[in-house]
């Protein structure tokens, strides 16, 4: 366990784009990505994110973010983590834009994106990804994040909140049924068996 600091909960900003593309991406399958493709970067990948999480009206928006901060030693803050959920309904409207803009940079790799699948249901606020740098991991700072996105699920009237987990990512399972998550089945991603895992907002 790393020394505790005291973390700040924020929403993200533009100003905050290109650090929350890099802390959400750390949550994602990158390197499945870029074997789409030789000519894939990462950078590639992280510099289209930065310009969806810069907007509003997307998955990846900043309006959908919300980001931790710890001081440092200048007496600032940094970013260190970030979490991004939304409405699930919205799902299908926020996705366009992503896929849209992945297809034309990557017409190669993200070609399989015009049949993305809805990952979200409809009747729960969807918990989509998280990050948090790998030095500043065992702070609680993963914990802080799901606790006040879930706080702004509640404030907006949802009454369930959902995510999905591989099956080969034991350890994030664990945190997330301590944090009170429960099995409620398994689905599709990609063609890839994920666990879906819901948290009730009405008790």
């Amino acid at each position: 366990m790393n020394e505790s600091k005291e973390i700040r909960i924020r929403p993200a900003g533009p100003a905050d784009a290109a650090l929350v593309a890099r802390l959400l991406i750390l949550a994602w399958p990158v390197e499945a990505f870029l074997a789409m493709d030789e000519g894939l970067t990462e950078e590639n990948l992280c510099e289209t994110v930065t310009s969806l999480a810069g907007k509003t009206g997307n998955l990846y928006g900043y309006d959908n973010v919300l980001v931790a901060e710890i001081p440092n030693p200048e007496g600032k803050s940094d970013v260190v983590g970030a979490i991004c959920g939304y409405d699930g309904a919205l799902f299908p409207e926020l996705r366009k834009t992503v896929a849209q803009e992945m297809v034309r940079r990557f017409p190669k790799a993200a070609g399989g994106l015009e049949e993305w699948p809805c990952e979200a249901s409809e009747d729960e606020f969807y918990l989509d990804s998280v990050g948090v740098l790998p030095e500043c991991r065992g702070m609680g700072i993963a914990s802080a994040l799901f606790r006040a996105m879930l706080e702004r699920a509640g404030n907006q009237g949802h009454k369930v909140a959902g995510l999905l987990v591989d099956e080969e990512k034991p350890e994030a399972e664990r945190l997330y049924l301590r944090l009170g998550f429960t099995f409620d089945g398994f689905k599709d991603f990609f063609g890839h068996r994920m666990k879906h895992l819901v948290y009730s907002l009405s008790e």
